[in-house]
C-alpha cells in the first residue's frame, strides 16, 4: 500500500479517535503531549519513516496539523454551531462556556459583566 493511502486510513480513523471528545475536556499539556506522541508513532509506522526524521518535517511532507491546532480549530466550530443554534438553551450553555472559560484565565471583568445576562 503507498503512504498516500496509508494516511489516506490515518487521517480519518486515528487522528478523530485521539480526538474524540477533545472540544469539551481541559487538557493539560501531558494529556496532548501523550497524544501527539501516539499519532506520531502511528504516523512514523505507517510510512516507515527513519526515527532520525524529525516529527515536524514528518507532519509538514504528510500534511498533518499538530493536535493542538486541531482541538483548537475543533472548539472554535463547536462554539460558532452553537451560538448558531436556535434554541435557546444551547445558547446559553454557550454562554456559561464562555463565561468559566474567561474566569478560569483570570478575565474577572468579562465573568461579571456575562454573568448578569444570563437567565434559565
Amino acid at each position: 500500500m503507498s503512504d498516500e493511502n496509508k494516511i489516506k486510513i490515518i487521517k480519518p480513523i486515528i487522528i478523530p479517535g485521539l480526538l474524540y471528545g477533545g472540544e469539551i475536556w481541559e487538557m493539560d499539556n501531558a494529556r496532548i503531549e501523550r497524544l501527539q506522541d501516539t499519532l506520531n508513532r502511528r504516523v512514523r509506522r505507517a510510512v516507515e519513516a527513519p526515527r532520525y526524521l524529525p516529527n515536524q518535517n514528518l507532519h509538514e511532507e504528510l500534511k498533518i496539523k499538530k493536535l493542538t491546532d486541531m482541538i483548537k480549530e475543533r472548539r472554535k466550530k463547536m462554539l460558532e454551531n452553537m451560538e448558531a443554534n436556535t434554541n435557546n438553551r444551547i445558547r446559553r450553555t454557550t454562554e456559561i462556556i464562555y463565561i468559566v472559560y474567561n474566569r478560569c484565565r483570570g478575565h474577572k471583568q468579562s465573568y461579571k459583566k456575562n454573568a448578569k445576562n444570563i437567565r434559565w
